[in-house]
């Protein structure tokens, strides 16, 4: 959260910089409303993980998790059936003035916990559940192998919000039909992850489920191009909670994480006039 804080801090700061030495014309944006479409990449934190289930009850510390990307294919992502498989953003928002705006979005990341990495453990593993890593462990060390566990939000670690946006213009073209601006922004929303485990070599593919909240920061640049076309660059950093992640199906077993991440993100856009100025 602090961390959050000072990167808003910071965003505050160089955005009344930049307000202060840029021109007072603005970009006629109130009462539009736009939306944008794009794909990310995004890092993660190390992550204390809780399992807890019928005969287990464990915890993971400092697991290492990667992001998914969806290699390039022109059939995957030109295809309007197949848009959804990448790690994507969508968003569709309103100006409410001409440099602020209330937005609306899906950030589509994945999570996924690094295959044979080693970790440490504490809890205690039934031989019912599991013969070959069944025991009591006090932070000992373990390779987190497949048959002991993958866990994954492979179908999504998707943070669905409600944003705040401002812009900046640090430049417009004579003509008013061309701007460059930076862009800062608070998140807030609901995890609703689609998660894929293996538990002691059990397969189960989970519903998506709510399981917790996130807070972001956010800053960038956008460039706005023919009056209603936009092109956004975007840095999020963000902290996310978990702590009612489903793993087996039905069953009441739940994980529980929290992780910090920072997500880069390219995005095409356009505005629709909506509310013509007075």
């Amino acid at each position: 959260m602090k961390s959050i804080i000072k990167s808003l801090v910071l965003l505050s700061s160089v955005l009344m910089l930049v307000q202060t030495i840029t021109a007072q014309t603005v970009v006629d944006r109130k009462g539009k409303a736009w939306m944008h479409w794009g794909y990310n990449r995004t890092t993660y934190g190390t992550s204390d993980i809780h399992f807890q289930g019928d005969g287990f009850d464990f915890t993971l510390y400092d697991a290492v998790a990667l992001d998914m990307p969806e290699e390039w294919d022109a059939s995957v992502y030109l295809n309007p059936r197949k848009l959804t498989i990448p790690q994507f953003n969508f968003r569709v928002g309103f100006f409410i003035t001409d440099r602020n705006s209330i937005s609306f979005g899906w950030d589509h990341m994945k999570y996924k916990l690094v295959t044979n990495q080693e970790v440490r453990i504490s809890g205690n593993i039934d031989q019912q559940a599991s013969e070959e890593y069944g025991g009591v462990y006090d932070y000992d060390r373990i390779q987190l192998k497949k048959k002991l566990l993958e866990f994954e939000h492979s179908d999504g670690f998707n943070f669905v919000n409600f944003t705040i946006d401002h812009l900046q213009e640090v430049w417009i073209s004579e003509n008013q039909r061309h701007a460059l601006s930076f862009m800062a922004a608070f998140s807030a929303g609901a995890m609703v992850p689609w998660t894929d485990t293996r538990v002691f070599n059990t397969h189960h593919r989970n519903r998506p489920h709510v399981a917790g909240y996130a807070l972001s920061g956010q800053f960038g640049a956008r460039f706005e191009f023919f009056t209603n076309g936009f092109l956004q660059f975007r840095l999020q950093h963000g902290f996310a909670n978990l702590p009612d992640v489903m793993i087996q199906d039905h069953l009441p077993s739940r994980a529980s994480h929290s992780v910090w991440f920072t997500e880069r993100s390219i995005s095409l856009g356009f505005y629709i006039p909506v509310k013509r100025k007075k």
